[in-house]
């Protein structure tokens, strides 16, 4: 069955509005919610909430009498509904507002001990920031574009690094240093999975090839071609045992390349070295944008029309939906949730455990553009445009 998702969105400072009513700092004032039903031509839905404390009682009280109703029940969420539909709008648990860049951030991840966030952005920096608070760490400096993937070795120590300057690099954490730069991409550097501990890993490109790297030596194992450029990548847990081929290989066993074009998707048997599978997407899903992990034998997409997929490669397609009239720029999976982050600035999750009917929440607080999501033990993060950092 297919999720039809709507686009919800709520003042972004509603919760400071809220807690100013309460605190006393101001007698009343005045929230907006709006609500555009998945249809197309659907009527845009507005309301207006006077919010004001009443007998010690918060109140929040209609203008418009649209049918919008809303729910807040003192935590960082509120139930928002119309007709017989209800969501829940969360609210960040922290906004990093020591962080001061204000370029475009392009990819986030956090340590796996959750002490660290790493981004990266539309400028060509890396910046290591306190989970915390945003205190910058360290900035990184050596890519010339787009930083297009960050992540963190298991070690929370060590970072990896892919950008549009054909470049993949890996930092020390702790001091700043470059040891090693992976080159042999031929265009801009798109997307990248770590393997195990880290010894290995893969990248894609836009040059339609992906690359099995050894991390001490910096060289490249074998390249897997497409034809088309790859815009995203992923990982299963699922593919064929055997000897390795080549000294430098490290638990790739049992591993699946998913490579992800506009218009395809391309499974490769790490192993054995070859295609497992490729599939193509349909003309009204859009282009592919994004890829993630669910399981060991199941990936999510999406597209830049709005569209996401839930796929077991040995079953086919789970789970399918669509956000109208906006983009999906990056996935996530936490728990029993696909985290998508859009375009619109409104994010949302997707349950994973009712495949037919799953629960759907919304994440609030901001109205840029979010361009990147990671989730960890620690929360769930989204980066987005002019410097935007926000932890859920």
């Amino acid at each position: 069955m297919a999720i039809d998702v709507p686009a919800l969105s709520i003042q972004p400072s509603a919760l400071d509005v809220i807690n100013d009513v309460e605190t006393g700092t101001v007698a009343q004032d005045s929230i907006w919610v709006s609500w555009v039903p998945f249809e197309a031509g659907s009527k845009t839905r507005h309301e207006t909430f006077n919010v004001y404390s009443q007998q010690g009682q918060l109140t929040l009280r209609n203008v418009e009498n649209s049918g919008i109703s809303v729910d807040y029940n003192k935590t960082k969420s509120m139930k928002i509904a119309y007709d017989k539909e209800e969501f829940t709008m969360k609210f960040p648990t922290r906004v990093f507002a020591k962080y001061g860049n204000k370029h475009d951030l392009s990819t986030v991840d956090i340590s796996a001990h959750g002490q660290l966030l790493v981004v990266g952005d539309t400028h060509g920096a890396i910046d290591i920031l306190d989970a915390k608070d945003g205190t910058l760490r360290r900035r990184l400096s050596g890519h010339y574009m787009d930083v297009t993937k960050v992540g963190f070795f298991p070690s929370g120590e060590v970072v990896l690094s892919c950008g549009l300057d054909f470049q993949l690099k890996i930092w020390s954490a702790v001091d700043g240093s470059n040891p090693r730069t992976f080159l042999g991409h031929t265009r801009g550097v798109t997307d990248f999975a770590m393997i195990g501990r880290g010894r290995n890993f893969v990248s894609s490109s836009l040059d339609g090839t992906a690359r099995l790297w050894e991390t001490g030596s910096g060289k490249c194992i074998h390249t897997f071609s497409i034809g088309e450029s790859i815009n995203a990548l992923s990982l299963l847990h699922s593919g064929s045992d055997g000897d390795a081929k080549s000294e430098l290989e490290f638990e790739t066993s049992g591993k699946t390349i998913v490579a992800g074009s506009d218009r395809g998707i391309h499974l490769f048997d790490l192993r054995a070295r070859n295609t497992a599978s490729s599939g193509a997407i349909g003309d009204s899903e859009g282009n592919l944008t994004s890829l993630a992990t669910v399981n060991e034998h199941t990936y999510a997409y999406g597209t830049d029309k709005g569209s996401f997929s839930v796929v077991d490669i040995r079953s086919g397609v789970l789970q399918a939906g669509k956000k109208r009239e906006t983009s999906i720029t990056s996935l996530a999976v936490r728990k029993d949730q696909l985290i998508v982050a859009t375009g619109d600035g409104t994010p949302f999750a997707v349950g994973l455990s009712d495949m037919n009917n799953p629960p759907i929440s919304f994440y609030g607080g901001d109205d840029n553009s979010v361009t990147a999501t990671v989730a960890g033990e620690g929360g769930i993060v989204f980066a987005g445009k002019r410097g935007s950092l926000r932890m859920y």
